[in-house]
């Protein structure tokens, strides 16, 4: 087996009452990349963003390149990172939920 790698995962209620997901160690320059997952319900987007992480990982894994490196925050730096994504009129989201995510590294096989 190989190393479990443990990023932590944010959800957002949004105005409308879907749940949207970011994933703050795949945020660069801005922009959270290869995360754009919601769901009806907190449960729907939280399996929406393991299924992402999943699907992320294993291309960059696939061509090579190096794996974002999974921090923890403190509630004030997941804080910060949600005034980046407060909705246009400012107003903060409704309901934050930080939760893990975790990924298999595939390890060596030995016969």
């Amino acid at each position: 087996m190989g190393e479990l790698l443990d990023y932590t995962g944010i959800a957002v209620r949004e105005e409308d009452g879907r749940f949207s997901v970011i994933v703050p160690d795949f945020i660069i320059g801005g922009n959270p990349i290869g995360f754009g997952v919601w769901g009806h319900t907190l449960e729907d987007a939280i399996e929406s963003a393991k299924d992402m992480l999943d699907a992320v990982l294993s291309d960059i894994l696939e061509n090579g390149e190096a794996l974002p490196q999974s921090n923890r925050y403190t509630k004030k730096q997941l804080m910060d990172i949600m005034n980046l994504y407060s909705s246009p009129n400012g107003k903060m989201p409704e309901a934050m939920i930080a939760f893990p995510l975790y990924f298999q590294l595939p390890g060596s096989m030995h016969h």
